[in-house]
This record gives structure tokens, sequence and C-alpha cells, in this order.
């Protein structure tokens, strides 16, 4: 990749942004962008490395600040929380994550995290992939706790998780699952969430706490039929209630 870079005052960015600061986060999002990649050679290493010095001039960055941003720099990490307990937002970085609805089944509890600085870097990396909707890949010697990173996000953001040990002789039916009947608890636990949250927001979840309650046990104890007799009966509810209030307004 050929880059042309101007070294004159008036290309760099700092004139626009006189906030150092704000020129840092730049540098540190424009890090995944163009130079985050790993490096297994010493060619590429010094690439990544021009690429990244180049960049950081642009900013009106100091080599000393750019090497902070890169090694010495922690984002911030804060969790909110109701009254309950529930996380209700997760802020890393300047990126904010918003946790599933609280799901009607528990989550399987998790092993206490350690939040120390690799790990803080690494969930943000993460956290900005996510909102983005950017795939990501982990490299890395097994152990250093990408799996964990990862279990510990989706735990605090509420998200089913499902990890695979991989490696040369694993065969695709192990991936897919070959002829193995699929389990239908996963994808119904997905349409018993959809379900929850479409409900609360057109019933009263206190008038019809009953109702709730018969189809959450449904899906909780596996009986598919009596599951699907009550979706459908709650969507005929919904049909009739939009139905009359439509009527009403003619």
């Amino acid at each position: 990749m050929n880059v042309d870079f101007a070294s004159d005052d008036s290309s760099s960015l700092a004139v626009i942004f006189p906030n150092s600061v704000v020129r840092e986060d730049i540098f540190a999002e424009c890090k995944d962008v163009f130079f985050g990649v790993g490096a297994t050679t010493a060619a590429v290493r010094q690439h990544l490395e021009l690429i990244s010095s180049m960049i950081a001039e642009y900013l009106g960055l100091s080599p000393e600040r750019k090497d902070w941003v890169l090694r010495g720099r922690v984002p911030d990490f804060n969790i909110d929380k109701d009254v309950n307990g529930s996380v209700t937002c997760v802020q890393i970085g300047n990126t904010r994550l918003l946790p599933s609805p609280k799901p009607d089944h528990s989550m399987p509890t998790t092993r206490p995290f350690a939040m120390h600085k690799p790990a803080v870097s690494l969930l943000s990396r993460i956290a900005t992939a996510i909102s983005l909707n950017e795939p990501i890949l982990l490299t890395g010697e097994t152990g250093t706790g990408k799996t964990s990173v990862v279990t510990h996000l989706a735990s605090l953001l509420r998200k089913p998780l499902i990890s695979l040990n991989l490696s040369n002789q694993t065969e695709s039916s192990d991936i897919v699952g070959g002829f193995k009947p699929v389990d239908a608890r996963v994808p119904a636990s997905e349409l018993q969430a959809r379900f929850s949250d479409l409900f609360g927001g057109t019933f009263s979840r206190k008038k019809n706490a009953h109702f709730e309650e018969s189809v959450r046990k449904a899906v909780h104890e596996g009986k598919w039929k009596r599951a699907v007799v009550l979706w459908k009966e709650s969507i005929r509810l919904a049909r009739d209630r939009i139905q009359a209030k439509a009527s009403e307004e003619r």
C-alpha cells in the first residue's frame, strides 16, 4: 500500500481538533482500521509501524504520545445497574452497549473475571466492533484469555454464547451438527425473548401475569405444543385489540 503524506502544518488535524484527547481517541480508532492486524514477520511489523507513525504525525501526536496511546492507555470501563442490580448499560471507552431484555430463564453464572489493563483494552476493541456490526478475529496463544473476554462481555450483555474449540481435525459435522436433531430449546428461547418484549409493549403485564407465566413455564419445561398454542392465542388477542382500536378511531 502506497501512502502519500504531506508534512505541512496546514494538513495536520491538530488545527481542526485542538483538543489532544480527541486526537488520541481518533488515533486509537485508527489502529483497528489501519494497523491493528497481528504481524507475523519483521517486514510486516515495520510496515505497520510506518503507518502508525504517519497517522500519529498527521494527528499532531508526538512519538512518545503515540506509544502511550498504543501501550499505556487504558479505556474507561463502567457498568450501569438498576435498583435490582441488573446491568442496564456497559460503557467501554467511547462505546455504549445495551444488554438484551432480562430473559425469562436465568443465565448461567460466569466465573469471576479480572479487569486488568490488557483485558479492558481488548474489551474496548471488541465493543467497538460489536457496535458497528463488524466481524472480528482474535489471534494469540492458547490460554491468554481470548474466550474469557468474549464470554464475560456476552454475560454482561445477556447474550447467549456458544464456544466451539476447533482444530485441524474438526469435521464440518461437528460444527453444523450433521444429521443430529437440533435442540428446539435454542430457537424457542429466542422466540420467547422476542414474544416477552412484544407482549409487554402490547398488554399490561400486571393484568396478564398469569398468562405470561403460563407461556414462560411451557417454554422452560419444553412443552412446545402448549407454548405455540399460547403464542398464537396472544397473537389473536393482539390482532383483536388493534382492530378494535382502529375501529374506534374511524
